[in-house]
C-alpha cells in the first residue's frame, strides 16, 4: 500500500494548493510524501464538488473543507490512498481523526466518512471500514454513501 502523508502549518479556509506551492496564505505547507515513480501522488478525488445534502466540499491533497451552510468543517489530511480509496485527517474543529473513503458505481463518485471522533490517526483507519457493494442503497456507517457531482 503506497500513502502519501501531508502536514499543514494553517487552519485558514485558502484555495486548494498545488503540490510544491504554498497554501495562498504565505506559509510554506511541509509534506513527507511518499515517493512513486520519482513523484509525488496526488490524491485522485481534489476537486469542487457538491454532495446530495447542499454540502460542498473543497478537496485537496492538504485538506477537505465541507461546508453545509452555514457550519464549516475542515479536516487536515494525515494520509491518503488512493489504491483502497481513503483519506485519514485530522478535524480542526476538535482535533480528532476521521476517515473518508470513496467509491464508484460506474462515474458517480460517492464518499463515506466511515469512521468519526478519533484520537489517532492509526485508530481512525483501523476502524470499521465502509461496505462500497450497493453505494447508493447502503454500506456507509448503516446509511447510504453520498454522490459527489463536480460543481
Amino acid at each position: 500500500m503506497t500513502r502519501t502523508r501531508s502536514t499543514a502549518l494553517v487552519l485558514a479556509l485558502a484555495p486548494a494548493a498545488l503540490p510544491g506551492c504554498t497554501d495562498g496564505g504565505g506559509s510554506d505547507e511541509a509534506a513527507d510524501s511518499t515517493s512513486t515513480g520519482g513523484g509525488e501522488q496526488v490524491l485522485e478525488i481534489i476537486g469542487l464538488w457538491t454532495d446530495d445534502v447542499s454540502g460542498e466540499h473543497d478537496i485537496s491533497d492538504k485538506r477537505w473543507v465541507q461546508a453545509f451552510d452555514p457550519d464549516v468543517y475542515t479536516y487536515f489530511i494525515s494520509y491518503f490512498d488512493n489504491a483502497t480509496r481513503f483519506v485519514v485527517a485530522r478535524s480542526a474543529n476538535d482535533m480528532t481523526f476521521a476517515k473518508f473513503e470513496w467509491t464508484y458505481e460506474g462515474e458517480q463518485l460517492y464518499y463515506c466518512a466511515s469512521v468519526q471522533g478519533q484520537v489517532t490517526a492509526a485508530a481512525a483507519e483501523a476502524g470499521a471500514g465502509a461496505d462500497p457493494g450497493d453505494p447508493a442503497g447502503g454500506g456507509c456507517v448503516g446509511a447510504p454513501w453520498h454522490p459527489l457531482d463536480p460543481q
